[in-house]
Order: C-alpha cells, then structure tokens, then sequence
C-alpha cells in the first residue's frame, strides 16, 4: 500500500467521492466509474460532468482512474467545482513512461510528474489553468505510480449552508 493510501481511504464524515473506482467500492463514498455496471453515477471519460452542487464534495479518493479521463483539464476544473474550500484529493495514477500507461485501451491520458503544476499558484513555466487553483504533495516517478495529496484553494467560497 502506498504512502498515504490507507489514511485517506477512511476520512471524517462528509461528501466524499470514490471516482473512477472500478470494482472497488468504498463504504461512506459515492463510487462513480465510466463502466456499463451499475453505479450510483457513471462518468462520461470524455466530458466529464459530476451530478453535485458547486461547494458540496469535502474529498476525493482517486486511485487508478485518472488515466480514464480524456480531458485531465476538463476532469480537474469539474472537480474544482464541486469541491469546498480547503477539500482533500488523493490522487495515484501511472506514469507515462510506465509500459503500464500504455498497454490498457481504455487509459486515455497519461500523466507525468508535472501535470498538476498548471492548477497552482506558480504554474508550469508560468502557465496556468485557471480557475482551479491546488496545492500539492507528491510521490512517485514517470517510471512508476505516482501519488498526489492535494488540497483545494478557493478563497472566499464557503461550503452550502445546512
């Protein structure tokens, strides 16, 4: 199990989504997939639209899923959205130079070490994505898995009152 796995798979309650999950199905989440099976949510790899409120999801658990995605800006910026100030991400993927990234018909990204870089205060060179603004740890190599813990900065935008 990799570094921060087995911490973010049992978080506090709250909106939590379990995206891109497969068959793994997690207690307490809302697990969406792109699959024909039977989910509370299907996602759409290549427009990816997620059925909630702006400022409702408090965390996303996104393990092997985001080579599924299509567009990785149109998946990000989706996210961004529905996510609260201060919201958690984990994200764990392979690498693009990983043969692994490659060899599976339905990876339609592939991710390298700076791709989030584009959605921080900094940017990648200078370039940015906007709106969507994270912060981020990250683990992992081109090579291999790579791992991001990112947290979501959304100054003045409070979650839906009760």
């Amino acid at each position: 199990m990799l570094a921060w796995r087995a911490r973010y798979r049992d978080r506090p309650p709250g909106l939590k989504l379990n995206l891109l999950c497969g068959d793994v199905y997690l207690d307490g989440y809302i697990n969406l997939d792109v699959s024909s099976r039977e989910f509370a949510f299907r996602i759409d790899p290549f427009y990816p639209k997620l059925p909630f409120p702006d400022n409702s999801v408090e965390f996303v658990y996104w393990n092997q899923g985001p080579e599924h995605v299509a567009s990785v800006d149109a998946m990000i910026q989706e996210l961004y959205r529905v996510s609260i100030d201060r919201a958690e991400w984990y994200l764990e993927t392979v690498g693009w130079k990983d043969p692994n990234s490659y060899g599976d018909p339905t990876h339609y990204s592939h991710w390298g070490i700076r791709i989030l870089d584009f959605y921080t205060k900094e940017g990648n060179g200078g370039r940015r994505y906007p709106p969507a603004r994270i912060s981020f740890e990250r683990t992992g190599s081109d090579e291999g898995t790579l791992e991001w813990k990112c947290v979501v900065d959304k100054p003045g935008n409070l979650p839906p009152a009760d």
